[in-house]
């Protein structure tokens, strides 16, 4: 309901793209798609670090456009999060 939201940080760090280095765990096991388009609609502000990282202060449940599994865990998990994004 929430999208995804920094926690105990300040910002939500996304990777640039998939293959990325940067913004992303060493094995994610889950990459979701944002939309940058719709992050700005919603009057999101979105920041390049220099070491390339996307930052943003969240990014809402709408803007997230696509799901994929990374790993046979994440693969298990994508028919949940499609159906929780309404992806499907």
């Amino acid at each position: 309901r929430e999208g995804i939201v920094p926690q105990a940080r300040t910002h939500v760090h996304l990777a640039p793209t998939p293959t990325s280095k940067v913004g992303k765990r060493h094995a994610v096991a889950v990459l979701l798609e944002v939309a940058t388009a719709k992050v700005r609609e919603h009057g999101i502000v979105l920041y390049r670090s220099p070491n390339g990282v996307i930052l943003a202060r969240r990014i809402p449940a709408a803007c997230i456009v696509g799901v994929q599994g990374c790993t046979r865990d994440g693969e298990a998990q994508v028919r949940r999060l499609r159906q929780a994004f309404h992806l499907e």
